[in-house]
């Protein structure tokens, strides 16, 4: 795997540790790159929704953005987002996810009660350090500690090289994987002790199935004894003693081996690194290092100044994934347009975050988008009930993902464009019943509160592409409806139209 470092961040910091703007400014001006114009109020306020909710805006919501004269309306919106249960539930599902996988990696009744121990940390604000250690560190049954399910799901897959492979991937961006059989084959520091080293740390912990009475239940504990091995390239077995990516990392008198690495883990400066690493690719398209969990090792000197200067800030501020999200959002470089004057000119300017890129949706984001905007999740909660809506929701999601996979059927997070997609897209029934023109959908209901086609035009633009309609698609849209034989199909057509667009389906 190629590791991409973003030269233009190279340069020596300043006395003064520079701020995210001017750094960002400085690799311009080096790159000799000429940034994009900004991000209009419908690309920011969209953009925005979708990084931090996972979902689109309403309509309402989009037009008394978009008509606020207020100067101060983009942090407001950031500050109200992040204030929401709509940025809580998509964050602890965006970690649900990097934890366990959207997949059975874990049992699904198991599924809920973690994603509630997530959503519970976001909701008390409580520092993502905190929670990484809660998650390292649980021993218990995984029905009444949620946070055991981490471990208990990594180690039930992979056993203690399948923990540490997690551990040094999620928590450190670091790919320790690869030495596991043999040295490491590019990053010159790590030898395949190194890995069963950080496994060893694993090595006393046990993921079982117990019984209590007739009830089985799932359990993870540490025993108390059991030692790591690892088999030489050359056959040999060797035992191998707790090291913490190559270095001894003192324990404390009375602690287990899980709560040794959980201090080291979060102690260590890739812990930072790799969480405003991990956000800025979401973010952005590429980490500062590119791909977020390629980050080497500690104290590498190769790091671009930027990311150790925001990884200091984010220790600073306790850890807080809202400080940071807040941060990020609101720099220059996010508040660039996706659009480029110069097509030849795009590629680079996005390698320098002088240029908003067009992302595809993730699963989430698409369905959730996708029920905004058609109104079908709140028109199947009124006729069915919560209940029975949440299972219709998730068994789409799962559909979504499984389409959304790779050739070799691996999970993603994004849409690719392909045709099965492109097919779900089109003939699925969310879009199907969404672009129906009856009262329970939000189609009916615009046809029913406006009565000029051209307000019609214009809330449905704003229903599924947050923005109003240009005065060329307003033209052509009106000019398509005066033709059509019969009024309500064609509105049916031009909503659908829009559902299916390339914009809809994507982040820009």
């Amino acid at each position: 795997m190629q590791r991409l470092l973003w030269m233009f961040l190279l340069a020596a910091p300043a006395a003064a540790p520079p701020t995210l703007d001017d750094a960002v400014r400085a690799g311009w001006t080096k790159a000799k790159v000429v940034p994009v114009a900004a991000a209009l109020d419908h690309e920011f306020l969209r953009r925005v929704q979708l990084d931090l909710t996972g979902r689109i805006p309403t309509a309402a919501d989009a037009r008394t953005f978009l008509e606020s004269a207020d100067p101060l309306k983009r942090q407001n919106l950031v500050d109200k987002l992040i204030g929401s249960p709509d940025y809580q539930e998509y964050q602890a599902d965006k970690l649900l996810a990097l934890l366990v996988g959207r997949a059975e990696k874990l049992p699904q009744r198991l599924r809920p009660a973690l994603r509630a121990h997530l959503l519970k940390s976001f909701n008390d604000q409580i520092p993502y350090d905190v929670v990484v250690r809660g998650l390292l560190t649980a021993a218990g049954e995984v029905e009444t500690l949620p946070q055991a399910a981490f471990l208990f799901a990594q180690s039930r897959a992979g056993g203690p090289e399948g923990a540490a492979a997690a551990t040094a991937n999620i928590f450190l961006g670091v790919q320790l994987q690869c030495a596991q059989c043999h040295d490491h084959p590019y990053y010159d520091r790590y030898k395949q002790q190194d890995f069963h080293a950080l496994a060893a740390y694993f090595s006393q912990t046990r993921a079982r199935r117990t019984k209590d009475g007739d009830e089985k239940t799932l359990a993870v504990m540490d025993v108390g004894k059991g030692q790591a091995k690892m088999k030489t390239p050359q056959g040999k077995e060797v035992r191998v003693m707790p090291r913490f990516l190559g270095r001894d990392f003192t324990a404390l008198p009375d602690e287990t081996r899980r709560q040794t690495l959980a201090r080291a883990v979060t102690s260590s400066d890739l812990f930072a690194k790799t969480v405003v690493n991990r956000t800025w690719q979401e973010l952005f398209g590429r980490g500062l290092v590119h791909p977020w969990n390629d980050l080497g090792g500690e104290q590498d000197t190769t790091h671009p100044p930027l990311l150790n200067h925001l990884a200091q800030q984010f220790t600073e501020h306790q850890h807080s994934l809202p400080w940071l999200h807040r941060t990020l959002v609101l720099s220059a470089a996010y508040n660039l347009s996706s659009e480029s004057m110069n097509a030849a000119a795009a590629a680079e300017q996005e390698m320098v975050f002088a240029k908003a890129p067009v992302r595809p949706m993730d699963p989430f984001q698409l369905l959730e988008s996708t029920l905004r905007a058609t109104g079908v999740g709140d028109a199947l909660k009124e006729k069915q009930g919560d209940e029975v809506a949440a299972r219709r929701r998730e068994q789409a999601l799962k559909e979504l993902i499984f389409v959304f996979g790779d050739d070799e059927m691996a999970e993603v997070d994004s849409f690719n464009g392909n045709v099965p997609q492109a097919l779900v897209t089109f003939n699925g029934e969310l879009v199907n019943r969404g672009a129906r023109a009856n009262s329970a959908v939000t189609l009916g209901k615009i046809l029913e509160d406006r009565k000029r086609p051209a307000t019609r035009i214009e809330e449905m633009y704003l229903a599924t592409l947050s923005r109003f309609p240009t005065p060329q698609e307003a033209d052509v849209a009106l000019n398509y409806l005066e033709s059509a034989e019969k009024p309500r199909p064609a509105f049916e057509d031009l909503y659908f139209a829009l559902l299916t667009s390339t914009e809809f389906s994507t982040n820009h």
